[in-house]
């Protein structure tokens, strides 16, 4: 149908396919979530350490498929890697 707002899981698509294949992240790894704004999805996966060249690849993956990266430290020594999309402008 013509117009309808994609689901979560459709709008993160991109993302999780490009992890996948840009990163050889496994998709058991990788958690999809609504953000703050119900606009808003993120997929996010937690990592010890980031070698450069994975922060070369998720910068050209964010570029691509036009989403936010935020890499977050957290409590147990490991970083929170987010990507984050607006759904207003996913459609299929």
């Amino acid at each position: 149908m013509a117009g309808t707002i994609p689901t979560s899981r459709e709008a993160a698509q991109p993302l999780v396919d490009a992890l996948k294949s840009d990163l050889q992240v496994e998709e058991m790894a990788l958690h999809v979530e609504r953000r703050n704004k119900a606009d808003d999805v993120a997929v996010w996966y937690e990592v010890a350490i980031l070698t450069h060249e994975e922060i070369v690849r998720l910068l050209a993956v964010a570029a691509r498929t036009r989403a936010k990266l935020s890499v977050l430290p957290d409590d147990r020594s490991v970083m929170k890697v987010e990507l984050r999309v607006s759904m207003k402008g996913a459609h299929s």
